[in-house]
């Protein structure tokens, strides 16, 4: 039974404070509680058969926020073990996610852009949400967009490709 005690000294250390009567919130708490006590455990005995100094090793309190960290900001793909690492958190915290790319909208089709004349061009006001023209062979950074098909196109005193998408 040593296991089993061990086990319960460490959850009742750091023990998830749950004020609520539903069992069902209860036993979950309990379940992640018992899940991350027992795979510091697991951890601690691994680092120690593998020869790792003790000031190298996590204590439980720093290994539940490590798990915590973890789940909330994700796992690098060039991050090595926990063990390797010196500094997890702050590497994790100076980090910002990646960029989100735009998706360019869908060109409309030949009968939807050409039929009508209720294309009317509406012009964006930010600098930050212009686009490239859509129409082929032309790469200008446009602010203008056509109201019924919501594709950036250039309209400017050297072409107007506005006007030829929506005859072409």
């Amino acid at each position: 039974m040593g296991g089993v005690d061990h086990l319960d000294r460490c959850i009742s250390n750091y023990r998830m404070k749950n004020r609520t009567k539903k069992w069902t919130v209860r036993v979950i708490l309990h379940m992640i509680d018992f899940a991350v006590s027992s795979a510091w455990i697991a951890y601690r005995h691994k680092m120690e058969a593998a020869g790792a100094l003790k000031k190298d090793i996590f204590d439980y309190f720093h290994f539940r926020l490590n798990v915590a960290t973890t789940l909330i900001y994700g796992v690098k793909q060039s991050q090595q073990r926990i063990a390797t690492i010196s500094s997890s958190d702050e590497s994790i915290e100076d980090s910002e996610p990646p960029a989100k790319r735009r998706i360019p909208a869908c060109m409309p089709h030949d009968s939807a852009r050409k039929k009508d004349v209720r294309h009317m061009p509406e012009m964006v006001s930010d600098r930050i949400h212009r686009s490239k023209c859509r129409m082929p062979k032309c790469n200008a950074l446009t602010t203008l967009l056509c109201s019924n098909c919501k594709v950036f196109l250039c309209f400017n005193g050297s072409r107007n490709c506005f006007k030829q998408f929506h005859e072409k």
